[in-house]
């Protein structure tokens, strides 16, 4: 059986709920958060505005994958100043 895709909604909350406490079970929470993050579309109008605040949030603890190139473009990068009035 196959399981039924969820919303954009749920997954950005789902984002934010596994972001609480990185303390327990770290590593499945960051696979889980991974996958959700690669799944969420930044364009969808019913998250829109509420992605970025979230992802910051919630990938801060995380810290940037290995590799992550520097991009002014890339939240990794940013200071949370810049993006103060968006």
């Amino acid at each position: 059986m196959v399981p039924l895709p969820l919303n954009q909604g749920v997954l950005l909350a789902l984002l934010q709920q596994l972001a609480v406490d990185l303390n327990n079970e770290t590593s499945r929470k960051v696979q889980w958060m991974t996958d959700v993050a690669m799944a969420i579309n930044p364009a969808d109008p019913m998250i829109a505005v509420h992605v970025r605040p979230i992802f910051e949030a919630s990938l801060q603890p995380v810290g940037p994958p290995a590799g992550t190139p520097h991009d002014e473009h890339n939240i990794w990068h940013q200071h949370p100043r810049d993006n103060a009035c968006n």
